[in-house]
């Protein structure tokens, strides 16, 4: 069995660069989201919904996401947010 721990950082980096936010210019920090599959076996196929929300006051585009490790990937339902929209990685 693998022992994984997917670190899902990207969507959350790239919400708050500043040249990947739009015309408001908005800036900030956040902290990584991360989610423990815990022991997992090799034929199984875990899955995690990560809920991503723009707590702006400006639009965003996610330009990419990444993860820590060819084990894992995710897809984004959506990259362009307006304040208090979400989007959903999975």
């Amino acid at each position: 069995m693998n022992y994984i721990i997917f670190t899902f950082t990207a969507v959350v980096l790239a919400v708050c660069q500043p040249a990947y936010c739009s015309d408001a210019g908005v800036t900030g920090d956040a902290p990584p989201i991360v989610h423990d599959f815990g022991k997992i076996g090799d034929t199984e196929n875990p899955i995690h919904k990560f809920t991503v929300t723009n707590s702006t006051s400006g639009k965003f585009k996610v330009l990419q996401a990444r993860v820590p490790c060819g084990c894992a990937s995710t897809t984004l339902d959506r990259d362009s947010l307006e304040p208090g929209e979400e989007c959903y990685s999975t």
